[in-house]
């Protein structure tokens, strides 16, 4: 009888072993998970913020200017990723560690790239040390590579230089420390009166848009300038805002996301040196955009703007979920 009084006992003795066999060996298991992902896990990741200032095309050579932000981290290199038409990648690392809020170029060949006849975005990512290992952070910038420094809506001059020539009915860009950007051509939205010429004596010809000084909204070959349009009477008038929406949520202070903006990669891109400004919000400035992208896994796009210490001054957009913003092609944002 007492022998088998003991055999409930030694019964649960036994599964109380077993069951702390089974959590040693599950949580050996667990932490061997944890220590190697936390490799990853790093706040060079997310310290460490690269955008791509230009990228266009240099005879035999694309040419990628790359800037970075503020924000501490180690930054061993640069990651870049050409695509070409086909959708094929090309990859390439260059070895680099930019100072905060300055800017380096970088040069590579047609071999390097892939061919420069079919390349037409790049991306980069920064390169950093985690546990005395090279390690490749998320992708952090996007662009489309230009087929010359002088774009449609305008390169970026150098000191004292001047911006590339405006596409057509674009705007030339804005030189670097004094320089002048170049004018668009116009494409179709000259005023009704315009006979192609801005005459600051003979005012009374018939053309509206001459006159002194320079209309504001028109350009010395009397046409629109960009994000301006006909206004039917002879004269200049904004163009409607290309978009409009409610901001959904904000993140690093110059992102944000919209379920109001377009859902694909390619409606998307072509905000991207376009600008925004916010109503029933503090934020009074007008910003241009600088990335935009897709998230087809949460069916949402968001846009970065561009925060230049050369541009801007400081503190970033002050911009919360909820408030609404407007999408121009005007760089003065309709104000």
């Amino acid at each position: 009888m007492k022998k088998r009084g003991l055999s409930p006992v030694v019964t649960t003795l036994l599964i109380m072993l077993i069951s702390i066999i089974a959590i040693s060996i599950v949580w050996v298991v667990i932490r061997n998970i944890l220590s190697s992902g936390s490799e990853s896990i790093t706040l060079e990741r997310f310290a460490i913020d690269l955008s791509i200032k230009k990228a266009y095309i240099e005879g035999n050579n694309v040419v990628v200017e790359v800037r970075r932000g503020v924000g501490s981290g180690n930054l061993l290199g640069i990651y870049f990723i050409f695509e070409n038409s086909s959708t094929t990648v090309k990859t390439q690392t260059k070895n680099t560690n930019i100072p905060q809020l300055q800017s380096t170029t970088f040069l590579f060949t047609d071999e390097e790239v892939g061919g420069i006849s079919n390349i037409t975005h790049v991306s980069v990512a920064p390169i950093f040390e985690v546990n005395s290992k090279e390690t490749i952070g998320d992708v952090t910038d996007r662009v489309m590579i230009s087929s010359s420094s002088l774009g449609g809506t305008g390169g970026t001059g150098g000191t004292g230089g001047t911006g590339g020539t405006g596409g057509n009915g674009g705007t030339g860009g804005t030189g670097g420390n004094g320089g002048t950007g170049g004018s668009g051509t116009g494409g179709g939205s000259a005023p009704a009166s315009c006979d192609g010429v801005w005459n600051e004596t003979d005012i009374n010809d018939g053309n509206e848009c001459d006159g002194t000084p320079l209309p504001a909204h028109c350009t010395q070959t009397c046409v629109c300038k960009q994000g301006f349009g006909p206004d039917g009477s002879g004269g200049c008038i904004l163009d409607p805002p290309l978009d409009t929406g409610v901001i959904f949520s904000v993140w690093n202070d110059i992102y944000f996301d919209s379920q109001d903006l377009p859902k694909s990669d390619v409606a998307i891109s072509a905000y991207v040196g376009k600008y925004v400004n916010f109503s029933n919000s503090a934020e009074g400035r007008c910003f241009q955009i600088n990335f935009a992208d897709y998230v087809p896994t949460k069916n949402i796009s968001y846009l970065r703007v561009l925060l230049d210490d050369l541009e801007y001054t400081p503190p970033p957009p002050n911009i919360n979920p909820g408030e609404n913003f407007s999408i121009w092609e005007a760089g003065n944002c309709g104000l």
